[in-house]
């Protein structure tokens, strides 16, 4: 690669990890690549040994209508719950309403299960009614945890404002076998894919998820200060039982027996909806997960050692730069033969790995910066093909003809009048004998260049080299009533170019030009050799401009003045011309071979 490719390929690195490791790009890259990678994974059966006990609108609705005839609809609960507690039940709206002896009943059904451990995801900050009955359920039972609420508020820039500890109340919070928190996620905006494992502000707190995988002896209980969930199925996958079932003994969940059960709203009405969360791996019913299976999620990834590592910072920074640098270095390099393959082959071991490490629990956030570069790289790729094509097709063949060719048409067979003008370099083969090769190629090349330019100046058409002739056409189409006109000014800006630089540079000194000139009818074409496509110009005119170019050899030798450039043309080019008389002066008559009539030829003069 070039040097000055490989410096811009270096400096596209650095600036495409910067921009990439924004936060504006790690959002995208959480919201994308995340959900991504688990559909590709597809969904999990959650392991058994961890079952919610859902608080959900079911429950509080058959609570509200049996409140008023609890003995019958459900006898069990007339044992746990006192008279102010019937009366909330009957007045309960939500989930948020119900007494505290309604979950004295629930501990106290889920005794006939014998849960390894109960953990309760309800905020009892607010001191109520019967606390000291729930208290002494949880003494007796023995094995609950409850939650306390950390809630982050952020101001309107979205910066974090404030840390509240929600704790529950005191008599309840003295029973509990251990309490801690729970804190998913950055705010509502956000994916929640991962938990609190050590929150900073609170060193004596532990997340819920660690102290319950400690208290049934997982191997590891401890994680990074925030640790991304491995989700095993869309929301709803954790099993689970509804309240109501316990309540009324209905229940015959054999999950339940043996395992640590966590308890808490799971309800989509106004008092819940803020406890469910958007995550990367959904069903067609759900796209939000409630706190509680989040919690119930995390934990079982700890017991099971299901813990989805990632790349720190600075290896990620440098993973984002060598994606973005190889992708640049690979759009820039040459040949740009085969590029796409190397692009899309590239992209796609780099997928597969992201893919091959993400199955086996390891998270490198690079969907973005893998997708965002190879489709950079492709238009990039892409966009210097067509620059070089069209440089090349112009190159190749007339301008008006390439802007035809690039947009995909074919050149067909066109007829009209042109004026023909046919170059040749006078004394090419001597030039040849007593110049070095090299300075020799160097004055072709001049010459070519500077006839070139000023032909497609004045709109002509550079069909051919013949050699060291120059065939070229001024067609009334394309330029209009002057075409002649134009010819002849061609000629004119040629023999001036020539004439100036040949006083500073010695090759173009070499450089002395003969010219003929003819207007008629003439047909232009395209004709295939094999799959070449050559661009050719016929009719008699293109006969009679090289022959009067070859009447051009006795006058060159006689014009000294106009040493460099000296051209003939017929009588026809000097009416379509239109200019003065002064122009031209005349030659004579001449019988060209190959025709039956007589052609009268001019001297283009150059001094008018």
């Amino acid at each position: 690669m070039r040097p000055k490719a490989s410096l811009i390929s270096v400096i596209a690195g650095l600036l495409g990890a910067v921009l990439l490791s924004t936060p504006t790009a790690v959002d995208i890259e959480e919201q994308f690549g995340l959900p991504w990678l688990f559909a590709l994974r597809g969904q999990l059966e959650a392991p058994t040994g961890a079952a919610i006990l859902a608080i959900d609108d079911t429950s509080v609705d058959w609570l509200q209508r049996s409140a008023a005839n609890l003995a019958e609809a459900a006898p069990g609960l007339t044992d746990c719950l006192s008279e102010p507690g019937v009366q909330t039940l009957a007045s309960a709206k939500s989930v948020s309403d119900l007494p505290r002896d309604f979950y004295v009943c629930l501990i106290g059904r889920l005794k006939a299960y014998q849960p390894s451990l109960i953990v309760i995801d309800v905020n009892f900050s607010l001191p109520k009614a019967a606390d000291d009955l729930l208290a002494a359920e949880m003494r007796r039972n023995g094995s609950v945890i409850l939650v306390e609420g950390v809630k982050t508020i952020f101001d309107r820039q979205g910066e974090l404002a404030a840390i509240v500890r929600e704790r529950p109340s005191r008599p309840i919070l003295d029973q509990a076998l251990a309490s801690g928190a729970f804190h998913v996620g950055a705010g509502d905006n956000r994916m929640t894919t991962w938990y609190l494992g050590e929150f900073r502000p609170f060193v004596d707190i532990d997340p819920i998820p660690v102290i319950a995988a400690r208290h049934v002896g997982a191997a590891t209980t401890t994680v990074d200060a925030f640790q991304r969930l491995w989700f095993y199925g869309p929301p709803g996958s954790v099993r689970r039982v509804s309240a109501r079932e316990i309540l009324r003994e209905d229940a015959k969940r054999l999950f339940l027996e043996g395992a640590v059960i966590f308890v808490g709203y799971d309800t989509r009405g106004v008092a819940g909806a803020r406890d469910h969360f958007p995550v990367p791996l959904r069903s067609v019913q759900a796209a939000r997960m409630s706190g509680v299976e989040i919690a119930a999620t995390a934990f079982l990834n700890l017991r099971d050692g299901h813990v989805l590592r990632e790349l720190g910072d600075a290896p990620l920074f440098a993973a984002k730069f060598l994606i973005v640098l190889m992708f640049t270095a690979i759009a820039l390099g040459r040949p740009l033969r085969r590029k796409l393959y190397l692009i899309f082959g590239g992209g796609g071991v780099l997928l597969a790995l992201t893919v091959a490490l993400f199955f086996n629990l390891y998270y490198v956030a690079i969907i973005l910066p893998l997708l965002a570069s190879m489709a950079l790289a492709t238009i990039v790729l892409l966009s210097r093909r067509l620059y070089l094509a069209q440089a090349s097709t112009r190159a190749l063949a007339p301008a008006q003809i390439a802007d035809q060719m690039m947009d995909g048409a074919a050149y067909s067979e066109n007829t009209g009048t042109a004026s023909v003008l046919f170059l040749d370099l006078v004394g090419s083969t001597a030039l040849a004998q007593s110049l070095p090769s090299e300075e020799y190629s160097r004055t072709i090349r001049e010459y070519y260049g500077i006839v070139g330019e000023q032909v497609e100046k004045v709109g002509g058409l550079l069909l051919e080299f013949r050699g060291d002739g120059i065939l070229a056409a001024f067609q009334r189409t394309t330029i209009g009533p002057g075409y002649a006109a134009a010819a002849c000014q061609a000629v004119r800006q040629i023999r001036d170019v020539i004439d100036q630089r040949a006083k500073a540079e010695r090759r173009i000194s070499h450089i002395r030009v003969r010219g003929g000139m003819a207007t008629g009818e003439v047909t232009m074409s395209s004709a295939a050799a094999g799959e070449r496509v050559i661009l050719t110009m016929a009719g008699d005119i293109v006969n009679a401009a090289a022959r009067i170019e070859q009447l051009g050899k006795e006058l060159f030798e006689e014009r000294q003045d106009n040493k460099h450039l000296v051209c003939l043309v017929d009588e026809t080019t000097r009416i379509e011309s239109h200019l003065p008389a002064a122009n031209f002066l005349f030659h004579g008559v001449e019988q060209l071979r190959g025709r039956s009539v007589s052609t009268s030829l001019y001297e283009l003069k150059f001094d008018q």
